[in-house]
Protein backbone atom coordinates (compact mmCIF):
# COMPACT_ATOMS: atom_id res chain seq x y z
CA UNK A 1 0.00 0.00 0.00
CA UNK A 2 1.26 3.36 -0.77
CA UNK A 3 0.57 7.03 -0.48
CA UNK A 4 1.73 10.18 -2.25
CA UNK A 5 3.67 12.73 0.16
CA UNK A 6 3.00 16.54 -0.21
CA UNK A 7 6.00 16.27 -2.59
CA UNK A 8 4.25 13.97 -5.26
CA UNK A 9 6.61 11.30 -3.90
CA UNK A 10 5.42 7.65 -3.17
CA UNK A 11 5.70 6.67 0.70
CA UNK A 12 5.19 2.58 1.43
CA UNK A 13 2.74 1.59 4.55
CA UNK A 14 6.15 -0.07 5.83
CA UNK A 15 8.15 3.52 5.89
CA UNK A 16 4.90 5.55 7.51
CA UNK A 17 4.46 3.24 9.93
CA UNK A 18 8.60 3.32 11.06
CA UNK A 19 8.67 7.29 10.39
CA UNK A 20 5.46 7.13 13.36
CA UNK A 21 8.61 5.69 15.80
CA UNK A 22 11.33 7.75 15.22
CA UNK A 23 8.78 10.67 16.80
CA UNK A 24 7.68 9.43 19.53
CA UNK A 25 8.85 11.17 22.51
CA UNK A 26 8.45 7.32 25.25
CA UNK A 27 10.91 4.14 24.03
CA UNK A 28 8.68 1.99 21.85
CA UNK A 29 9.32 -2.05 21.25
CA UNK A 30 8.49 -4.07 18.44
CA UNK A 31 8.66 -7.53 18.34
CA UNK A 32 8.82 -9.32 14.88
CA UNK A 33 7.49 -12.68 15.31
CA UNK A 34 9.95 -14.68 17.78
CA UNK A 35 13.44 -13.81 16.50
CA UNK A 36 13.54 -10.36 16.12
CA UNK A 37 13.01 -6.96 18.50
CA UNK A 38 13.63 -3.54 17.51
CA UNK A 39 14.05 -0.66 20.57
CA UNK A 40 13.35 2.76 19.69
CA UNK A 41 14.68 5.49 22.83
CA UNK A 42 17.59 3.10 24.03
CA UNK A 43 20.29 4.84 25.87
CA UNK A 44 23.19 2.38 26.21
CA UNK A 45 23.56 -1.33 26.15
CA UNK A 46 24.13 -2.40 29.89
CA UNK A 47 24.37 -6.12 30.13
CA UNK A 48 25.61 -8.02 26.44
CA UNK A 49 25.55 -12.14 26.61
CA UNK A 50 23.87 -14.65 24.26
CA UNK A 51 21.23 -15.35 26.96
CA UNK A 52 20.45 -12.06 28.00
CA UNK A 53 20.80 -8.33 26.34
CA UNK A 54 19.98 -5.38 28.32
CA UNK A 55 19.09 -2.04 27.18
CA UNK A 56 18.68 1.23 29.44
CA UNK A 57 15.83 2.92 28.40
CA UNK A 58 14.50 6.30 29.17
CA UNK A 59 13.38 5.25 32.52
CA UNK A 60 13.69 1.45 33.42
CA UNK A 61 15.36 -1.49 31.95
CA UNK A 62 14.66 -3.42 29.08
CA UNK A 63 15.28 -7.02 29.31
CA UNK A 64 15.22 -9.71 26.51
CA UNK A 65 15.85 -13.35 27.58
CA UNK A 66 16.27 -15.97 25.39
CA UNK A 67 19.20 -18.22 23.14
CA UNK A 68 21.75 -16.89 20.98
CA UNK A 69 20.70 -13.22 21.00
CA UNK A 70 22.77 -11.30 19.40
CA UNK A 71 22.60 -7.34 18.50
CA UNK A 72 22.80 -6.50 14.93
CA UNK A 73 22.57 -3.29 14.89
CA UNK A 74 22.76 -0.14 17.60
CA UNK A 75 22.19 3.73 15.60
CA UNK A 76 21.26 6.33 17.28
CA UNK A 77 19.17 5.21 19.62
CA UNK A 78 17.39 2.44 17.92
CA UNK A 79 18.78 -1.32 18.72
CA UNK A 80 18.24 -4.47 16.79
CA UNK A 81 18.45 -7.94 18.47
CA UNK A 82 18.20 -11.14 16.79
CA UNK A 83 17.73 -14.79 18.18
CA UNK A 84 14.96 -17.12 19.68
CA UNK A 85 13.60 -14.39 21.96
CA UNK A 86 11.76 -16.19 24.57
CA UNK A 87 10.89 -13.00 27.23
CA UNK A 88 10.91 -9.46 27.29
CA UNK A 89 10.53 -7.41 30.58
CA UNK A 90 11.07 -4.30 32.22
CA UNK A 91 13.31 -3.80 35.57
CA UNK A 92 13.27 -1.14 37.28
CA UNK A 93 16.87 0.89 37.30
CA UNK A 94 17.06 0.50 41.24
CA UNK A 95 17.50 -3.79 40.86
CA UNK A 96 21.06 -3.52 40.51
CA UNK A 97 20.64 -3.63 36.37
CA UNK A 98 22.56 -0.45 35.75
CA UNK A 99 26.45 -0.67 35.08
CA UNK A 100 28.44 1.05 37.06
Amino acid sequence: MERRTGRGERQSLAERWSQNFMIRSEPTVVLCGEGELTAYGCRRIVLYTQPEIRLAMRRKTLCICGDRLICTSFSAGTVTVEGEIRAIRYLEKTEGNEAP
